[in-house]
């Protein structure tokens, strides 16, 4: 039975596995720890934590003693489901039974914390982690940075790169990227560049993220030429730009001239559009009030089988209105309302404000 069991986990059949072993308890055969284990490798497998769950509490129901395997199985289904509350109530659960958990199953349950972006518990873990001794590895931090990365807490994640220093482990392409990811999310550029420029020097392979990241810092920081300098470097480097990278720099663009260079560039490079970077090109030819380029931005993205957002055209509007062209915007304002995109207030004021000083009203 055992065998057959073993062979339905190794072909993630989950449900059949766990109507065997119910049925061999029907049949007056205790379950033990190991089958349970078997089941909870399948769970893992195949991040479903709901069941991993049901079954610890089977166990404990049917007096089946779950061990550090259960536990682990069980917390790595929850990393994988990005379920991080359950991977949190299964982690103290273990910790109460009196069994020890190791840096895989800590691992698990920041990595869990990482996906969800829940930085302060996944900090508490390896705050929990050095109290108990529990060596931390790159994996560790990387999963915990991850989690500030997506909050843009860059100073913890600094933090955590000067501890992962100090604990004797070397600064790797994921690491870098994460704490530069953070600094990018919140416009730290100093930051952003100084990791980038450490790369370099600590000769640690520098990619696209790594760029993406540093260009996105520059840009909200609001040093778009910085931003514009890194996005030219990459071609040097022989580094793919994507449309990560795109984004950024058109948004980092001052100018509407290179934006739509850029768009130009990125549909020739025959690059996945989206209507985010035809939205920011189309925000540039607003503030430099080109509104015939605003408006080819704009059925260019519909050529693309792309819908415009209100952004885009809230953009495309202002560029008509800042020239003059005010029945140009008053028929964008009744364009929006066909394609069911709500125009705001402030957007429909200033079209219907225009309007009324040019006509004389």
């Amino acid at each position: 039975a055992t065998r057959f069991l073993r062979r339905l986990v190794g072909e993630s059949r989950l449900e059949l596995a766990i109507l065997l072993v119910q049925w061999l308890q029907s049949r007056g055969q205790a379950a033990d720890t190991e089958r349970y284990n078997l089941l909870m490798h399948a769970c893992s497998k195949l991040g479903d934590w709901r069941k991993a769950g049901q079954l610890v509490v089977i166990m404990v129901l049917s007096t089946v003693e779950p061990d550090v395997v259960t536990y682990s199985s069980a917390i790595s289904s929850c990393e994988k489901g990005a379920e991080w509350m359950a991977a949190l109530e299964l982690l103290n659960g273990m910790l109460r039974r009196g069994l020890q958990a190791d840096t895989v199953v800590f691992n698990s349950a920041i990595s869990a914390c990482g996906k969800c972006g829940e930085w302060e518990s996944a900090l508490a873990l390896v705050d929990a982690m050095g109290k108990a001794r529990i060596d931390l590895s790159e994996i560790s931090y990387n999963a915990a940075m991850s989690a500030c990365e997506k909050d843009g807490r860059w100073l913890e994640t600094l933090e955590l790169l000067a501890n992962l220093d100090g604990g004797g482990m070397e600064r790797s392409i994921i690491t870098y990227n994460a704490a530069m990811s953070a600094c990018g999310q919140v416009g730290e550029w100093p930051a952003a560049l100084f990791l980038l420029s450490d790369m370099a020097i600590q000769r640690t392979r520098q990619d696209t993220i790594s760029y993406n990241a540093s260009i996105r810092a520059c840009e909200r920081g609001g040093e778009w030429e910085k931003a514009l300098i890194l996005f030219a470097t990459m071609e040097a480097n022989r580094l793919e730009k994507s449309p990560l990278s795109y984004t950024a720099a058109i948004t980092a663009c001052k100018g509407w001239k290179g934006a739509v260079a850029l768009m130009a560039e990125m549909i020739q490079a025959d690059l996945q559009v989206a209507t985010e970077q035809f939205s920011a090109a189309i925000q540039c030819c607003a503030l430099g009030r080109e509104w015939e380029a605003a408006l080819r931005l704009l059925r260019a993205a519909e050529d693309h089988r792309l819908d415009p957002d209100r952004f885009g055209y809230a953009s495309a509007i202002k560029a008509c209105l800042e020239s003059g062209t005010w029945q140009a915007a008053l028929d964008l304002v009744k364009e929006m309302s066909t394609v069911d995109i709500e125009c705001d207030s402030a957007t429909y004021n200033l079209a219907i404000t225009s309007w009324m000083r040019s006509s004389g009203s």
